[in-house]
């Protein structure tokens, strides 16, 4: 019989968008529960790098260089906050933002190199044509990570479960 280990490091990946609110509020009352800090973690993928453009109005991006290097800059800001979120309620937490285009992979990459024992990840729900088209991110992580993961249901879908 498998004993489960002391969980004293939950990742918690977020797209930084309000509608991650949620699971990012579970994921800190839980580690406060569980005296366990907690790793925000944000891959700046195309729809992820889509949401943060909007913040910046009509940049020119074609004449702006430094335009990826601002997005990343905003996606540290808003990690930042979330890493004081924690804070006020006493958890000890971090926040590190990287580029990559397949999301559950660089998500695993980070559970392995920070020898996290916990995920938190939230569900969406799609439709067969968008699973078909993007895959459902948290269902891979779920069935390659190296350790345990809590699946939260999207405020949407509890919404329209009532």
């Amino acid at each position: 019989m498998m004993t489960p280990k002391p969980v004293k490091l939950i990742l918690l990946p977020t797209d930084l968008t309000r509608d991650s609110s949620g699971p990012v509020r579970y994921g800190i009352e839980l580690a406060a529960q569980l005296g366990a800090d907690i790793r925000f973690f944000a891959v700046l993928d195309s729809p992820s790098q889509l949401a943060l453009v909007q913040r910046h109005g009509k940049a020119d991006r074609r004449r702006d260089s430094g335009f990826r290097e601002k997005i990343i800059d905003d996606a540290k800001s808003i990690l930042s906050k979330l890493v004081d979120q924690a804070a006020r309620e006493g958890v000890t937490a971090s926040g590190r933002a990287v580029v990559g285009e397949k999301v559950d992979q660089e998500v695993l990459r980070e559970a392995r190199e920070s020898g996290v024992d916990l995920i938190v990840v939230e569900s969406h729900e799609q439709s067969l044509l968008q699973d078909f088209l993007f895959g459902d991110n948290s269902e891979e992580i779920s069935h390659r990570a190296p350790c345990p993961v809590l699946t939260i249901r999207s405020r949407d879908d509890e919404e329209d479960a009532s």
